[in-house]
């Protein structure tokens, strides 16, 4: 089923920095606009339409306008020679009006919905000695809720006496905020004059995560969209080693376990492989 879409983004940010002795500040208003839409043609899967498939037109016409407004500032402080702390704050608006159109008009629906939210970071970095430096933050994220990519649920909610022939309310809906906080703690430097390297241990704490699941049933598949919370746990590490002045030698090396609190046995992290790796020699 060929899917074609586009989108046209525009943002602005207007940034002030500056530094008074041991203090420097960054802080700063954006705004971010988009319009975009997702079209499928028809489905070659349903048959022709006709009284056997009454609903095999099979298109479907998703568009979105989103506009995102923001004000942060962070503020460092250098302690003393070693010790860097700081800490930064950051409020956002956004909104969303989605509109979906299936099988040629057969189904019309529009939402519109509104988030806001708070986030923040706190992080210290001290200079262990001339080659090494350790650094731990905690960090707290946010992403506006999102309407479902694929509402073909709603032919569950056909009711023709209602305009775009669905009942309200329905499953054309946006989940609420997605939250993570993230505590970290890492270590990076060049312990020797060939090693450049960095190692850093993560816990990712995430709610309302929303998830597509789909299983097979029957003689096809079943998708739902769920809202799950989730934790990751992982250590990361990146080097490069430079033995000569001709030859690096490039690694990277990951682990991630990404554990899913949902009672649906099909929800797992999507792309989320637990081992990672990498070796990439260059010779110059």
């Amino acid at each position: 089923f060929p899917e074609v879409g586009s989108a046209d983004q525009q943002s602005t940010e207007l940034q002030f920095n500056g530094q008074y002795g041991p203090l420097d500040f960054v802080a700063g208003l954006y705004y971010f606009k988009e319009n975009g839409e997702n079209f499928q043609h028809r489905t070659v899967f349903q048959g022709p339409p006709g009284p056997a498939h009454p609903f095999a037109l099979g298109d479907f016409r998703l568009s979105q306008k989103m506009n995102s407004k923001a004000i942060y500032a962070n503020i460092g402080y250098q302690v003393s020679d070693r010790l860097r702390l700081s800490g930064g704050l950051r409020y956002t608006e956004d909104d969303k009006t989605a509109s979906i159109v299936i099988n040629s008009g057969l189904i019309e629906d529009t939402k519109t919905k509104d988030w806001n939210e708070v986030s923040w970071e706190v992080a210290a970095a001290w200079e262990m000695n001339e080659r090494l430096n350790f650094y731990a933050t905690i960090q707290n994220g946010y992403q506006s809720g999102q309407f479902p990519p694929r509402p073909f649920c709603l032919f569950g909610f056909l009711d023709f006496s209602q305009p775009g022939n669905v009942s309200q309310p329905n499953c054309f809906a946006a989940n609420e905020n997605v939250t993570a906080t993230n505590f970290e703690v890492g270590l990076k430097g060049t312990p020797t004059d060939t090693l450049q390297m960095s190692i850093a241990v993560f816990y990712t704490d995430y709610s309302n995560l929303p998830y597509q699941v789909s299983t097979t049933e029957g003689g096809g598949f079943n998708t739902v969209n769920i809202i799950v919370d989730q934790t990751s746990t992982g250590v990361e590490w990146e080097s490069a080693w430079a033995p000569t002045d001709s030859f690096i030698l490039y690694t990277t090396l990951g682990y991630i376990d990404a554990d899913v609190n949902d009672p649906n046995p099909a929800a797992v992290a999507p792309l989320t492989p637990k081992l990672t790796a990498s070796i990439s020699p260059q010779y110059t």
